[in-house]
């Protein structure tokens, strides 16, 4: 039995457990050999640390492919078992407030299929602390092949499995920006931006945000305006439209011949 991981260094030690032997354990690159064993049927497997996935197979060379928890041992067999274990990606995003400390909560979230052209799908969020940290929390259901909370060991519980990925700031209100230099995803009303990310095994993808708070900012599409304001009061939505206004001179402005104040 040979065991390989992604990424190759790492110095995790895994627990392997077979029906012919009692548990032992491996480092990336090592082999048990288990000498004879006995004809009839065996088993083996790996306990899978939290934020690791595996995959197991086994083979032999005159029946073929092999259920590692369930195969036949004939007199002459020789059966070879791999084990492959892959560690899974941390993000770790901070953020500032035009260079400082924030003041201000913000929002991000991990999407896949995200473009210029499709919004995609998020599959972990989450809101900066006192700190400017962002903690990540997958997605029920959305993304789970993707995404797994583990326990906190530190700034964040989700992981994800290498790949790309889209890394979003959502929430960006009128007169806000920030330095991501990202694109605004499909069918979006202008308050998100998003970058392209590459997530790889074992490592933490580390992002730092700076929000630049009004005057300037975003531009907003019309639909933002009309679900953030007075007329609408669902989800305990602000009357953004409405206190932006009351910022003009005068409390208001032109468009055409109408005055608009609210």
């Amino acid at each position: 039995m040979e065991l390989t991981t992604d990424p190759p260094s790492a110095p995790q030690v895994f627990n392997l457990a077979a029906s012919f032997a009692p548990t032992f354990q491996l480092l990336n690159g090592q082999v048990f050999n288990s000498g004879p064993v006995e004809t009839g049927p065996h088993w083996v497997s790996v306990t899978v640390p939290p934020g690791w996935d595996a995959t197991a197979s086994c083979t032999d060379a005159t029946a073929g492919s092999l259920d590692p928890m369930a195969f036949m041992v004939e007199a002459g067999d020789l059966v070879s078992c791999t084990f492959h274990l892959v560690q899974r990606a941390e993000v770790s995003i901070f953020t500032t407030e035009a260079g400082e400390a924030p003041d201000s909560t913000f929002s991000f979230e991990i999407r896949v299929d995200s473009s210029e052209e499709e919004p995609g799908t998020a599959i972990a969020a989450g809101s900066t602390d006192e700190a400017g940290s962002v903690l990540l929390t997958c997605i029920d259901e959305t993304g789970a092949d993707n995404c797994v909370d583990i326990a906190p060991e530190s700034i964040s519980q989700a992981r994800f499995a290498p790949g790309a990925y889209q890394v979003c700031e959502t929430g960006i209100l009128p007169g806000w920006d920030n330095d991501l230099d990202g694109f605004m995803p499909g069918e979006d009303d202008g308050s998100t931006q998003c970058i392209d990310a590459t997530f790889v095994a074992g490592a933490t993808f580390e992002l730092t945000v700076d929000n630049i708070p009004p005057p300037g900012g975003l531009a907003h599409q019309s639909t933002f305006w009309i679900n953030w304001s007075s007329c609408r009061s669902e989800d305990d939505r602000q009357p953004v439209l409405d206190e932006t206004l009351a910022t003009f001179e005068g409390g208001g402005t032109t468009i055409g011949a109408a005055s608009v104040e609210s």
